[in-house]
């Protein structure tokens, strides 16, 4: 996941700066194509925006928006410290077993 924060003074609506308005989240996650189906992909566009609501300090009474982009990385063009990396080998690490099935 790609995280980066606008620098103050980069984020405009219709114009006009919205730094003292709005507090935004924008990500760009990286995940193999099929490891979310579209309950999973939709828990975490929840998730995710209640952690960036969450996150924010009480006294911050701006607006929080979130955006995500999910970028499916089809099986076989994800590499890795000098290796192709596909999902059943992933899967078998552990932590997604639900997916060791997937060939």
């Amino acid at each position: 996941m790609l995280f980066e924060e606008p620098a103050p003074g980069s984020s405009y609506s219709a114009g006009n700066r919205t730094d003292a308005a709005v507090a935004g989240a924008f990500i760009d996650w990286y995940v193999s194509a099929g490891v979310l189906d579209g309950a999973r992909k939709a828990r975490f566009a929840e998730d995710l925006h209640g952690a960036a609501i969450t996150a924010r300090t009480r006294d911050d009474g701006r607006l929080v928006i979130t955006s995500c982009v999910i970028h499916e990385v089809p099986e076989g063009r994800w590499a890795q410290n000098g290796a192709i990396r596909r999902l059943p080998e992933i899967a078998s690490l552990g932590s997604l077993q639900q997916l060791a099935a997937i060939r």
